[in-house]
């Protein structure tokens, strides 16, 4: 049905993706979009359960580098050196693959 949303008409698709990736789906659906030429004033968005995990995977990704920033900080006012603190970052990887291994 037509609803509205901040006073403009909108119309709500929704689909059951069981038995395929979220990301194939939505990666069939950009492709099907971009080759649809829509009338001016009309434009598509794509929310749900996608948009969710976008937006998951993209504060995960700011933390981390908020995380890799701040342990820099830590080991540079600990030795004062940069260089000594960049040689202990690049080294944390190797670390962790030899603990596993």
């Amino acid at each position: 049905g037509v609803s509205r949303d901040d006073g403009r008409r909108r119309i709500v698709l929704s689909a059951n993706t069981q038995g395929r990736a979220l990301s194939d789906v939505v990666a069939d659906m950009r492709a099907a979009i971009a080759a649809t030429t829509l009338p001016e004033g009309y434009f598509i968005t794509i929310g749900g359960q996608f948009q969710a995990q976008e937006d998951a995977s993209r504060l995960i990704g700011l933390l981390s580098l908020g995380s890799v920033a701040l342990i820099f900080l830590i080991l540079y006012s600990r030795y004062r050196s940069g260089v000594l603190a960049a040689i202990i970052m690049a080294n944390i990887p190797l670390a962790l693959v030899g603990a596993v291994v």
